[in-house]
């Protein structure tokens, strides 16, 4: 070999080894990883507050997310951040942050609690409050951001187009829910308005993939919206219309969840929830209200899921410190985040339970079921019971955490039986708590309104809850349901009539419900509308959307 040739063979050596050598050192492509802010744009009204995220996407199985140091900023006279609290396993626990509510930037740094993500992590969330005038807007910026994978070496991120805070008179939100597959939840319908005289009804659709969801029904909201709305579910087109009204005077202003939406997961994958706004009114003039739109999304987990078969397993389990199940087949999951409104419903409608924000300190999941009354503890001296529920609250691996102390009072609704409708002058009906290590029923402070046929608690510890009742009136009840909960004869749930009284029975002033020309008014609207395919068609998207 000549001299040529071993000085090209020198060479060709040294290059492979200083390749070899940086390959520890290298700087990951930043070609299909970027920062996102989600929802984009968050919508809030005046004073209002709600949660933004913020995700690292386009990660792969070799290019991990092991650590982010963020830095974002805003304007601090439209908006405020409050606090910043975890994302997704495994960066779920709270990071370390600051706020600079002077200069209006808030900088994010944490490394994960365990393993590592890969190809997408939602990484922390802001508690954000509106703080400026209506119509005012705030631009949410990367200033800076450091991301390391595994090894410590960084990874090159786009920061994106960052997002936006605008601060609306009404919004209306869909939220967001997980359900294992082949399992049933509910997700809450808020509209947030501030117009005076408040909200007397609402006219939306909400699209969704009919291959991943099947929405099985339209619950009530919180009151005045206790009653059933008219709903039509197109299975072929893959959305439902949704009206809702009710003859209070003045209606609610700020946040009000005004219906339930009870979804099925029918296969893994996440089906987004796009909402249409087609109309809302105020109570005091009849008026039409423009709104922002926020979309939802519901994500099913797989049985073969690490967090999904957790939890299946779960719920099929048995406490062996307790000895009585745990959550059984059947129970409504719903994720806990402490950021963010989480609520759930029996399909029944005969339990609702809600968590408000801050309620949690970590992120889980809530579990209900409805049990058989004989298998429960025997209810105190003088009442039966009516409907009995189990609640358990579960880590996202789904482990069963136990005697677990909300922040915040939860808000728990139960059903009255139809005897009761005839008796609203009792006042011995109660929603009770079963204390396991006492041995027996606590009553709780209990609010009956019987215009709505309700029974409503705070609670701040979770267990088997029993709505207990006369046992006079409980075995009139008795007799006119069939042996499964179905009601024989009598009205079904209807929206609230025009005298109807809020919950706690607080008086109404002077001028009493929307007149009656008006609700005839809105109801001859939706029927003729219905005529023409304006209920029962598929909406054109004419709202702003997430």
């Amino acid at each position: 070999m000549n001299l040529q040739s071993w000085i090209g063979v020198v060479l060709l050596a040294a290059f492979l080894s200083f390749v070899v050598a940086g390959s520890n050192l290298r700087v990951v492509s930043a070609n299909h990883t970027y920062l996102e802010i989600s929802p984009n744009p968050l919508f809030l009204t005046p004073g209002g507050n709600d949660v933004l995220d913020l995700w690292v996407r386009g990660l792969d199985d070799s290019d991990q997310l092991g650590s982010y140091n963020l830095t974002l900023s805003f304007d601090p006279n439209v908006i405020r951040i409050d606090s910043v609290v975890g994302g997704d396993a495994p960066f779920d626990s709270t990071p370390d942050f600051t706020v600079d509510t002077t200069k209006g930037e808030v900088t994010v740094i944490a490394t994960p609690s365990t393993g590592e993500p890969s190809k997408e992590a939602r990484i922390a969330r802001l508690n954000v409050t509106a703080v400026g005038a209506l119509d005012d807007s705030s631009p949410i910026t990367f200033t800076s951001a450091e991301l390391t994978d595994g090894t410590n070496q960084p990874i090159s991120a786009a920061a994106g187009d960052g997002g936006s805070v605008n601060i609306a008179s009404t919004v209306v939100r869909v939220g967001s829910a997980s359900v294992a597959q082949g399992r049933s939840t509910t997700v809450p319908v808020t509209v947030s308005f501030s117009p005076s005289g408040g909200l007397a009804g609402y006219n939306i659709s909400i699209d969704y993939d009919s291959a991943i969801i099947k929405i099985d029904g339209i619950l009530s909201g919180d009151a005045p919206f206790g009653g059933t709305p008219i709903f039509n579910i197109n299975e072929a087109e893959s959305f439902v219309n949704v009206v809702g009204f009710h003859g209070d005077r003045p209606g609610p202003v700020g946040r009000t969840v005004v219906m339930n939406m009870t979804v099925t997961g029918i296969a893994k994958g996440t089906s987004g929830l796009g909402l249409t706004v087609k109309d809302l009114v105020d109570a005091e003039n009849a008026d039409s209200w423009t709104a922002a739109a926020v979309d939802g999304l519901v994500r099913v987990l797989a049985a073969s899921s690490n967090v999904g078969s957790t939890v299946e397993s779960a719920l099929a389990s048995s406490s062996s410190e307790t000895g009585k199940p745990v959550v059984l087949e059947g129970a409504v999951l719903v994720d806990l985040t402490p950021g963010v409104l989480s609520q759930l419903s029996l399909p029944n409608q005969k339990a609702t339970l809600t968590f408000p924000i801050g309620s949690v300190t970590e992120r889980g999941f809530a579990a209900m079921k409805q049990i058989d009354a004989e298998a429960t503890p025997s209810p105190p001296s003088g009442f039966s019971h009516g409907t009995v529920i189990e609640v358990n609250m579960l880590d996202l691996s789904g482990n069963l955490l136990y005697d677990v102390f909300l922040s915040k009072q939860a808000t728990i609704s139960m059903s009255l039986p139809d005897a009761s409708r005839i008796t609203s002058d009792i006042v011995n009906i109660s929603i009770q708590r079963y204390e396991p290590v006492l041995g027996r029923w606590l009553a709780l402070p209990t609010t009956v309104d019987h215009e709505n046929m309700v029974a409503i608690a705070e609670v701040d510890r979770l267990s088997i809850f029993a709505l207990t009742i006369d046992g006079t009136i409980a075995a009139e009840a008795s007799s006119s349901t069939t042996s499964d909960g179905s009601a024989v004869s009598g009205d079904s749930p209807a929206t609230p009539s025009d005298d109807s009284a809020p919950l706690g029975g607080t008086d109404q002033p002077d001028g009493g419900g929307i007149p009656a020309w008006v609700i005839v008014l809105i109801v001859v609207g939706i029927v003729a509308l219905s005529a023409t395919g304006y209920f029962v068609s598929r909406p054109k998207r004419i709202q702003s959307r997430r």
